[in-house]
C-alpha cells in the first residue's frame, strides 16, 4: 500500500503533511534515525485496523503505519514496534498463524505492519518503559533526562487524566 492509496476524507490532512514532509523526514539536517510505535494499531489482512475485539477503527485511525511500511519510501530510519495484543504496528513481524492461534480474535485483528525490532509486553506501556530503562542503562549520562517522568506519581497523573476524559484501554 502507498500513501497515495489512502485518500479518504479522514486521512487527507495526514497525507498532505507526510507528502510535504517526505524529503525532510529522509534528508533533513537532523533526519529521523528511529521511529517507535507503542500500542499503535496496524491494518489487518483486510486492510483495516481493528481493536482487540475485532471492531473496525478505520474512521478514527490515521495511516501512521505507512511510516513503517510504505514501499515507495527510501526509509532510512530504524523502526521499533511495541505491543501487547497482536494488532499493533510491529506485530506484523510475527507469523500470522501464531497471532491467529494464540490471540482472541487473532484471525480478524492480526497486524500486517512489521517493524525492524519488536517488543512484546504484557502491557504495551511496560514495553516502552523497558526500552526507556535500557536506553538509560546504555547511556548513563542521559539517564536523568530519559527517566525524568518515569515514576509512580507521573503514571498516576497520566492515568487519572485519561480516565477523566473518558479514555479506556481497548
Amino acid at each position: 500500500m502507498r500513501i497515495s492509496d489512502e485518500l479518504n476524507g479522514e486521512t487527507w490532512c495526514f497525507i498532505q503533511l507526510i507528502s510535504f514532509g517526505h524529503k525532510s523526514l529522509e534528508s533533513a539536517d537532523r533526519p529521523i534515525t528511529h521511529l517507535i510505535a507503542i500500542e499503535r494499531v496496524s491494518p489487518a489482512a483486510d486492510g483495516k485496523p481493528h481493536r482487540e475485539h475485532g471492531w473496525d477503527m478505520s474512521g478514527e485511525t490515521a495511516p501512521l503505519h505507512l511510516l513503517f511500511d510504505d514501499l515507495t519510501w527510501q526509509r532510512r530510519w530504524i523502526t521499533i514496534g511495541i505491543g501487547d495484543g497482536g494488532n499493533e504496528i510491529g506485530m506484523g513481524s510475527l507469523p500470522a498463524d501464531v497471532v491467529e492461534a494464540e490471540i482472541p480474535n487473532g484471525r480478524v485483528i492480526a497486524a500486517t505492519t512489521p517493524a525492524d525490532y519488536l517488543i512484546v509486553a504484557g502491557v504495551s506501556n511496560w514495553g516502552g518503559y523497558g526500552l526507556l530503562a535500557a536506553m538509560a542503562c546504555l547511556q548513563p549520562e542521559k539517564a536523568s533526562a530519559l527517566l525524568r517522568h518515569f515514576h509512580r506519581d507521573m503514571d498516576h497523573r497520566l492515568l487519572s487524566a485519561a480516565v477523566e476524559i473518558g479514555q479506556a484501554g481497548g
